[in-house]
């Protein structure tokens, strides 16, 4: 068994917390008693931000055992173990091995975070080209060449940034009236790893790193203020807006259909008034956000 062993900076090595490891796995094939295991990769914090690589690669056929032991130790002592597409594969895959060979289970009591599930929203929105781990890498840490998945699952922990953007997590910090719209100015809470550019029905957006804009058209006076339970509303076409069945319940079946996310909103008078009202300006953003996120 051949081990390497490195430390890596320059691209936010700090998203690993204390008691986080990351965890991968190569095989020859798919299922645990037909293939061997091949190698198996770990990234752990470091010292001052950076984070250690380590990898072990089987160099023959009784290097499976080894591989495993040094599984064992390492995962042992994490509190957290992150993956990519891991809960599906690299863990269950690990587990089967572990047990063929009489070997202690290092799972129980950890908690998991399987990045495959968490980023799948995130393949439209930053324009990847497919959900393959070395996609999203490449997207996200372009000027760094990672040795094995457990370094490129490192790379990709920012896009975390993204979620949380469309999640609330920005700051407010002014607004203006341009060409029709209203231009929202934000700061993402965490830098963005990857540049956005999205639009939907008047609602766009275009940020980078520490920066975000977003701007919503003006029509006919009016804001759209997007819903997010689009079942739970009826769209009127007589009126151009959508209202909670609560209320629509009062009007009759053919001046009403069902909502659709792209005319389930209510409209706000626009003044430059409504500018100054940051609750309000921000309940305009986070709808335009979601809506642009679920295209």
């Amino acid at each position: 068994m051949r081990i390497e062993e490195y430390t890596v900076t320059g691209y936010r090595a700090e998203s690993l917390s204390e008691g986080d490891c990351i965890y991968d796995i190569e095989t020859t094939g798919h299922y645990w008693r037909t293939s061997a295991l091949t190698a198996v990769s770990f990234a752990v914090p470091g010292a001052s931000g950076e984070a250690v690589i380590r990898r072990a690669v089987s160099e023959k056929e009784a290097d499976e055992y080894d591989l495993l032991v040094l599984a064992v130790r390492t995962l042992d002592k994490a509190r957290r173990i992150i993956t990519y597409n891991g809960t599906s594969f690299d863990i269950p895959h690990t587990k089967k091995k572990l047990e063929a060979y009489g070997l202690p289970d290092p799972f129980p009591g950890k908690a998991f975070l399987d990045l495959y599930p968490a980023y799948r929203p995130l393949g439209r929105i930053c324009g990847f080209p497919s959900m393959k781990l070395q996609d999203l890498a490449e997207k996200t840490a372009p000027d760094r060449s990672a040795c094995c998945d457990a370094e490129r699952t490192l790379q990709i922990l920012p896009l975390s940034a993204v979620s949380a953007f469309f999640d609330g997590a920005w700051e407010y910090l002014s607004a203006e009236e341009a060409d029709g719209s209203v231009i929202f100015r934000l700061r993402p809470e965490t830098p963005l790893p990857v540049r956005l550019s999205l639009g939907r029905d008047g609602c766009y957006l275009i940020a980078s790193g520490s920066g975000a804009s977003c701007s919503l058209r003006i029509f006919d006076g009016k804001l759209r203020l997007y819903h997010e339970d689009v079942e739970n509303y009826d769209y009127l076409p007589a009126e151009g807006y959508a209202v909670h069945r609560s209320m629509s319940v009062f009007v009759e079946a053919s001046h009403k259909e069902k909502a659709v996310p792209e005319n389930c909103f209510s409209l706000i008078s626009y003044s430059s008034s409504l500018l100054l009202n940051e609750a309000s300006c921000r309940k305009l953003i986070s709808s335009a956000l979601r809506h642009i996120r679920d295209l």
